[in-house]
This record gives C-alpha cells, structure tokens and sequence, in this order.
C-alpha cells in the first residue's frame, strides 16, 4: 500500500506485549475498539512517514501492557530502548526525528506556530477532544430513562475516566461552550489554509500535509465517525458515537467533515480494527 504520491505507506502489525517489549524499532500501544484521536493520529503519523511500526492492542486497565511501557493509557511509543513518549507533541516531535524524510511539521515558525496552537487547541486538556469526553461523560452518568436510553461509556470505565480526567457536571456546559468555540475556529482556519496556497489544497497549509491534518481528521471522527469501513467500532460502543449534541453536531461544519473523510481515505486506511 502506499501514499497518494506514490511513497511506500508504513505497516502496521499487531503483536502481543512480549513479542513487542523484546522488538527494536517503533512500537506503539494503542487504544483499540474506538475512535481515540491520540492513538489514531500517533499511528497516522508514523505510517504515513512510511515506519513500518510494531503494535499492541491496549484496553484500559491491562496492567500488562503499562508493565512495559511505564505510561498509564494509550498512546505510547518506544523507540528502541529510549523512554516512552505519550504525550501528542512529544510524538510529533519523536516522528519527525525517525522520519525526516517526509516532515510533517512546517518549517517557517509562524507556520509551525499555528499548526501547534490548533493541536493544542484539538488535544490538549480543555480541547475538543477533552471536552467531547467529558460530554461522553456526562451521559454515562444520566439517571435512566426509559424513553430515552443512555448513551455512554459502562459505569465502572466511566467511573475510571472521570476521576483521572476530572469530569464534575458543573463543567460541563464550559466544555461544550469551548469545545463549539473550537471547531468554529478550526473551520475558518481550514478554510482560510486551503485557500491562501496557490491553486488550493485540501489541506490546512494547502497542498502540504502535516501533523495537524491527521490529527484534526481523527478529533472529527470522533466527533462524528466516518463509515464503518474507514473507522471501525467496536458494535456495542458504536452508539455512544453515534450519539453527539445537536449544538456540537451543527459546528461540525461540511468542511471539516468533507476532510475528515479525505484525509481517513487518503491517509489512514489500515484503521484499527
């Protein structure tokens, strides 16, 4: 398989945590059986650069997996014997180290400046990643209804991520307020990229891909997921998915839709299973 313009695309092999702590090269612990724009969009990058990457499935809780990698969630990268990195900047940066070859991060500083405050501003804590969990979240919690039933993570996961990632319900409607903020913003920037290069591009810098591109993609499926083919879910959790706000859905704009799709069709087409 390879890229749009013709570069050998990375493969991507799921092996267990021995086979993986005993490998050299990149390996990744990833989220597995649902959108999670960090997993998606670290294993994005690397595959794009053309890094063949070893994996390991990762579920919240296994302890067999943090035992290796030291982190407690996904995503995390080894890279030989270096430390693990689990944060998206710090693996931005790791990619553009063993992968120089196709940078995905811009050069000129206020180009660079940009691409990493929109990231922030998608990943980050408080970000419309953040947020959309914290929405997640909140549905988890919902007393039942009969006539309308809840669409959220199981109560003991839900009970797991709210205490690391402080969900209180009175935070809620700033984090749905940021969160429609953002993807405003996000928008116009998109918009605003694709316009400034010379003849378009689909892209947020016009023709050039980057770090953001991949990312912003896997943040909007999250938000709304692509056909099952581009994004598999796991089929019971496919309905807290499916399921956003109808204020949050109005704000994820044709635009950002339309490169969402492009971008997984382009880019990230050995999705997580």
């Amino acid at each position: 398989m390879s890229e749009p313009d013709g570069r050998p695309r990375g493969k991507l092999q799921f092996v267990d945590v021995e086979a993986a702590r005993a490998a050299r090269g990149v390996r990744l612990a990833l989220l597995a059986g649902l959108p999670s724009p960090w997993s998606d969009g670290a294993r994005a990058l690397f595959a794009t650069k053309g890094i063949d990457v070893l994996a390991v499935r990762y579920r919240p809780g296994d302890t067999t997996v943090t035992a290796w990698t030291g982190v407690p969630n996904a995503p995390a990268v080894m890279v030989d014997d270096e430390r693990a990195r689990s944060g998206w900047a710090e693996i931005v940066a790791l990619g553009e180290r063993v992968g120089p070859a196709l940078p995905l991060v811009p050069t000129g500083p206020a180009e660079r400046i940009r691409m990493f405050g929109l990231l922030h501003e998608l990943l980050d804590e408080g970000g419309v990643a953040w947020s959309r969990r914290l929405l997640i979240l909140h549905e988890s919690f919902r007393p039942d209804d009969p006539a309308r039933p809840r669409r959220g993570f199981p109560l003991p996961l839900a009970q797991g991520l709210a205490a690391r990632y402080g969900y209180a319900p009175e935070r809620v409607p700033a984090a749905k307020a940021r969160l429609i903020e953002a993807l405003v913003h996000l928008d116009g920037e998109l918009r605003a990229g694709r316009g400034a290069a010379p003849g378009g591009g689909p892209y947020f810098f016009g023709d050039a891909l980057t770090a953001l591109d991949l990312y912003a993609a896997a943040v909007v499926a999250a938000l709304v997921p692509p056909d099952e083919a581009l994004r598999p879910i796991v089929p019971n959790l496919r309905p807290i998915f499916d399921h956003l706000d109808p204020e949050v859905a109005d704000a994820v704009t044709p635009a950002l839709r339309y490169h969402r799709d492009l971008v997984h069709a382009r880019h990230m087409r050995d999705p997580i299973a």
